[in-house]
């Protein structure tokens, strides 16, 4: 079977969806595996644990909880 006989097949239809269906699978992987190599990134490095006080510009805050997708925290105005 050469590329050109390809073309003229019935399964071109089915390809062609295949194809598209493995791109939207690759771009909503794409969010999920960043958000779990922070998480990791995060949990290695430890720039912060929960307890931790820390401040960023005129915000003070206790870190409550650290999670794969969200980091939660107790915030006030300096």
């Amino acid at each position: 079977m050469y590329p050109c006989d390809f073309i003229n097949s019935k399964n071109n239809i089915a390809v062609y969806l295949w194809g598209r269906g493995v791109i939207a699978i690759g771009f909503a992987f794409q969010s999920i595996l960043a958000d779990i190599f922070s998480y990791f990134t995060t949990i290695i490095d430890k720039p912060f644990e929960a307890g931790d006080f820390i401040i960023i510009k005129d915000l003070r805050g206790v870190v409550d909880h650290i999670g794969i997708k969200t980091t939660i925290s107790s915030w006030r105005k300096a």
